[in-house]
């Protein structure tokens, strides 16, 4: 398309949704053009040490992850899917 958003232009995803961001008790993560559950997610405080990973599969490109016993403070999630090449880090908003 010709609005392609460049940052997103290697990746055929076109959306990535978090919400709610800031959260509470859980993190939905929502992606359109690649399937969930070939993804490899991990989870990092902002300092880098990983995160225990509590995740439910909700639809094909829908699924949320646990938060709730997180200290408040500035979460990365990390989701890759070597099918379709698509890779990307996003910072969230514990409260």
């Amino acid at each position: 398309s010709v609005q392609e958003d460049v940052t997103l232009s290697q990746n055929p995803i076109s959306k990535v949704e978090l919400f709610p961001n800031p959260t509470i008790d859980f993190l939905t993560v929502r992606l359109e053009g690649v399937s969930v559950r070939n993804l490899n997610i991990s989870l990092r405080n902002i300092i880098g040490n990983e995160m225990p990973l509590d995740v439910e599969y909700l639809a094909e490109n829908e699924f949320k992850v646990r938060v709730k016993d997180f200290g408040t403070g500035y979460y990365l999630i990390a989701m890759q899917d070597e099918k379709s090449g698509f890779k990307g880090t996003y910072k969230f908003i514990k409260r």
